[in-house]
């Protein structure tokens, strides 16, 4: 067996000590690690220098070279025995000074000669050193920790350089494409366009811009569609933000920039394209009730300033005469009609070529226009095609009541696409442009969520439902079409925050939430009044799911699916009428007992009196707090 003493941190430094002579002075190197890297920084660029020098050398005198790099490396290596370096090359004598520093600089500079010298395809053998330590002692453990960081910096810098030449390469790639967009080629501009599409998707947030540079992109006022993402609605109030995919602030919107316009297209196809002419019958036939009903006045009311009407300008655009450069799309829409570039208000005499060349130029714009219009994709004609194969007359009329004093909503977050103009109201003066006629995206036939949920059938992957999910089942034996009407009882209802929850009678199904602005009122009911009562009867249709898991209810009406007045109200049995007195002072009609909540079971407690009133109260602030989870849908707000 060897003899050979193991070297440990103890004993090391005698070993060491006990082989140099009294008289040896030892030169420790630079005085800090600073230096030290210093030093090995500037080794660095020189021999960068020197292997860029020797590389325009290389094709002279390559062989000599090589020799010589040979020798030069031979002779720096003068390693003893023990592993240690003798003597001092940076100096002009050997002073008899051990450097123990030397070591290292000796074979940093050995291995960049050697790097300098694989770069030109060359391979020389160099002597390595082997150096046998312990690993699990301390000391070289610490002696170890600072040449592995050199090296990760090595690597570093490595990689940098790397990553420096291939986005040199991915800029050049990318102009040469967009010269080959620029050239035509139509297969590069799809993958660009593609491209972009799923870099915004993976996106994490949506670019920064000021609102200038927002505005010089999105050019409002000139009817070009964007897309994005509702990131506020709020019910109560009526208004929302909308975040653009092109960045910058968020835009403003209200109900009435909403526009249904999958619903109407749906509706113009089961009718024939005769929507706007029912919709005017059923307009006047209801203002004719509002006149003779006794109402009067009340009626008239109530119908101009109480329900927000989905059709925006149909009603005035049916009743002016229709132009000869206004096309049928623009009508469908209910857009505003942007007069022909030769209305001018006057004629010049004498001007009847130019006049006439102006007129054919314009009518020959007016049908490009008019042309690119009528273009619609072939997959939005196809849904809008199969969703009028699903109505049945009474959806068809059902359909035709929410236009008329249905509230639009949105979804959050729902994608939109949508158009920009100034907004002009002076109490948001702060927001410079305001979204408008906003529908869903061009994919999904501009439906919006709750468009989707309405028809669920030939929408499989609706807001708030998974892709295997069929929605809420039917009755046994119950046709498997569009908009299904459950029956339910409103359980709950909170008039500060305007929701509530409807109990359903189905066995098995849970309680579905719904919002004040689901309801479908009649128009000629006195606004006051119009205020959902714990008790009342409703029929409604299921529009997906919230965040939460819990169905939504829209499209809320009497029993009969009729809009609710004073005349069809039901009630559950055991909640007897509802409290007039109560009504008036905005309240909530009576509070019913433990069981008169559950529906038409006939099962209900009594009545209301002042104890139960408080003990209502109480409940309903607390179930409030259980089940409606209010404040993650106002965090916008403290942003």
């Amino acid at each position: 067996m060897s003899n050979t003493t193991r070297l440990t941190s103890r004993n090391l430094f005698d070993a060491v000590f006990a082989t140099i002579p009294a008289d040896v002075v030892l030169d420790t190197g630079p005085d800090s690690l600073r230096e030290r890297c210093a030093l090995m920084e500037s080794r660095r660029a020189a021999a960068a220098a020197a292997a860029a020098e020797s590389d325009d050398e290389n094709n002279k005198d390559n062989n000599g070279e090589e020799e010589e790099k040979r020798t030069a490396v031979e002779r720096k290596s003068v390693v003893s025995e023990e592993g240690f370096l003798f003597g001092s090359f940076d100096a002009s004598t050997n002073t008899g000074v051990m450097d123990v520093s030397a070591m290292m600089r000796h074979a940093a500079a050995a291995k960049e000669e050697a790097a300098a010298v694989a770069s030109m395809g060359d391979v020389l053998l160099r002597p390595v050193l082997d150096v046998q330590l312990d690993a699990d002692d301390e000391a070289v453990q610490e002696a170890t920790k600072y040449a592995a960081l050199f090296v990760e910096d090595d690597e570093e810098h490595e990689e940098a350089e790397k990553a420096g030449n291939e986005s040199k390469e991915k800029e050049e790639g990318v102009t040469s494409g967009a010269d080959a967009s620029r050239s035509g080629d139509p297969n590069q501009r799809q993958r660009q366009q593609q491209q972009y599409k799923k870099s915004m998707a993976n996106a994490s947030a949506f670019p920064s811009l000021t609102a200038e540079e927002q505005i010089v992109i999105m050019r409002p006022e000139e009817g070009i569609r964007h897309e994005g993402r509702c990131v506020l609605f709020r019910n109560s109030k009526g208004f929302g933000f909308v975040a653009p995919e092109v960045g910058g602030p968020d835009i403003y919107f209200t109900r009435d920039d909403v526009a249904y316009f999958f619903t109407r297209r749906v509706l113009e196809e089961y009718y024939g394209g005769s929507l706007l002419n029912i919709m005017n019958v059923r307009d006047a036939s209801w203002r004719a009730a509002g006149r003779g009903g006794g109402g009067g006045g009340a009626g008239g009311g109530g119908m101009n300033g109480g329900a927000v009407s989905v059709l925006g300008a149909f009603p005035s655009t049916a009743a002016a005469p229709v132009s000869h450069n206004v096309t049928p799309c623009d009508v469908e829409e209910g857009e505003k009609v942007m007069p022909d570039a030769n209305e001018k208000g006057g004629d010049e005499e004498g001007d009847t070529d130019r006049k006439q060349k102006e007129e054919n130029k314009s009518n020959d714009k007016n049908d490009e226009d008019a042309e690119l219009i009528r273009e619609v994709d072939n997959n939005a004609n196809s849904l809008v095609q199969q969703a009028a194969a699903l109505l049945t007359p009474e959806n068809a009329r059902l359909l035709l009541l929410f236009l008329q004093v249905g509230k639009p909503i949105l979804s959050v977050p729902e994608p939109v696409s949508f158009t920009v103009r100034w907004n002009r109201m002076g109490s948001h003066s702060s927001r410079r442009l305001r979204a408008d006629n906003i529908r869903g995206l061009p994919g999904n036939g501009y439906a919006l969520m709750v468009e989707q949920a309405w028809f669920e059938r030939i929408f499989p992957r609706a807001f708030g439902r998974s892709s295997g999910e069929k929605g809420c089942k039917s009755k046994e034996g119950e046709k498997d079409d569009c908009l299904l009407r459950h029956r339910g009882t409103i359980r709950m209802y909170d008039a500060d925050e305007l929701r509530g929850v409807i109990r359903p009678d189905e066995n098995g199904m849970q309680g579905v939430s719904f919002t004040g602005d689901a309801f479908l009122w009649d128009p000629f009911m006195d606004p006051a009044r119009r205020r959902p009562s714990v008790g009342l009867v409703v029929h409604y249709s299921i529009a997906g799911r919230d965040r939460h898991g819990k169905y939504i209810a829209t499209l809320i009406t009497a029993t009969d699916d009729t809009a609710i007045s004073e005349a069809n109200t039901e009630w559950a049995s055991g909640g007897g009428v509802e409290d007039p007195k109560g009504r008036e002072q905005g309240g909530e009609g009576i509070a019913l007992g433990g069981g008169g909540v559950g529906g038409c079971s006939g099962t209900g407690g009594g009545g209301g009196g002042g104890h139960g009133r408080d003990e209502e109260t109480a409940g309903r602030k607390r179930r409030r707090d259980e089940e409606l989870l209010l404040l993650e849908e106002d965090d916008y707000g403290i942003i």
